[in-house]
């Protein structure tokens, strides 16, 4: 079994108009490592608050150990994947 398993998530921005991440699925197994890469704008950042369940993907499912992280109780957050931005710096919207 795998100890994270994405299985075809999507996501959307702005009413459907921007793509996030479409029909994206992977296993990672206790002791690898990845690198999630790739330019601005990529999805990468959109894929990582999914694995650690601070949004949930409009499609597919996440599962970390078997467990359903899209359905979970929204308590749990951040039990089982952590996530952090690279600056810790607060963005203000104008």
């Amino acid at each position: 079994m795998a100890l994270l398993e994405l299985q075809r998530v999507g996501k959307r921005y702005k009413r459907g108009a921007r793509v996030a991440l479409n029909n994206v699925s992977m296993e990672i197994h206790a002791g690898e490592m990845i690198v999630v890469w790739g330019e601005r704008q990529s999805g990468r950042s959109t894929l990582l608050r999914i694995v650690a369940g601070i949004e949930t993907p409009d499609t597919g499912t996440v599962r970390f150990e078997g467990a359903n992280l899209t359905t979970r109780d929204r308590k749990k957050l951040g039990q089982y994947v952590g996530y952090c931005r690279r600056d810790f710096r607060r963005r203000h919207r104008r």
